[in-house]
């Protein structure tokens, strides 16, 4: 895709989606081109006839990677997104591509724990475990790391009480997958866990990358307590 603006907007598409491309002889069109194609389009009130269409081909380019639509429906390729659409970048959650990530979670921890849903931590299987971001998803999202915000490597299936010590970074696990506790964890919450652990078979290397990531935000906040 190559635009002077490095990006297309929502009149741009609509231009390419009401456009015969057997009647162009070449294999892109200009800005003027596009200008003009949108222009055919109101005449013929394409938008407003083509509206759920519109929008489902908008939400799917949300789920192709490369490529970046902010929340204003402005649409570039990742390399460039961070200059031209930086801060229209939408941080919001795509319920879709979470849902996604949930049940593959969800699928890991029966595989792993005997068709269990379990806590990776306690091993406790109870109901509302939470799917717990390693990398936050919205500073994944603010990243442009659409890839690492839905990627279920990026979670950690956890009891709710554990999710908020390790949502606060006031938990956090080496590479072995042994509990790293925070001056703001409480003495119960320590004893009731200094002897659980991540097991290992959980650890492939995608997961230990942005369990170190996490680490480094954990490390940053227990360094204010020691001055």
């Amino acid at each position: 895709m190559y635009h002077p603006d490095k990006k297309l907007n929502r009149n741009d598409i609509i231009a390419l989606m009401n456009v015969d491309i057997s009647g162009v002889n070449k294999d892109y069109l200009t800005k003027e081109e596009l200008i003009s194609e949108y222009k055919i389009a109101n005449l013929i009130s394409f938008e407003s006839r083509k509206y759920n269409q519109i929008r489902y081909f908008l939400n799917f380019l949300k789920l192709l990677p490369g490529i970046v639509v902010s929340d204003d429906n402005e649409i570039a390729y990742k390399e460039n997104a961070e200059e031209v659409l930086v801060k229209n970048i939408d941080t919001k959650r795509d319920q879709t591509l979470f849902g996604l990530m949930k049940e593959n979670l969800f699928r890991e921890s029966r595989e792993f724990y005997n068709g269990k849903l379990v806590c990776y931590f306690t091993k406790k299987e109870q109901k509302g475990l939470v799917v717990s971001h390693i990398y936050a998803s919205a500073e994944a999202l603010k990243n442009l790391d659409v890839e690492a915000a839905y990627d279920y490597r990026n979670a950690l299936l956890l009891e709710q009480n554990t999710d908020i010590y390790f949502d606060k970074h006031d938990l956090t696990f080496d590479e072995k997958g042994i509990p790293m506790f925070g001056w703001e964890s409480t003495a119960d919450f320590e004893d009731d866990n200094i002897n659980n652990r991540l097991d290992e078979f959980i650890l492939y290397p995608e997961r230990l990358k942005y369990l170190a990531i996490h680490r480094e935000i954990y490390l940053k906040k227990q360094k204010k307590f020691m001055k």
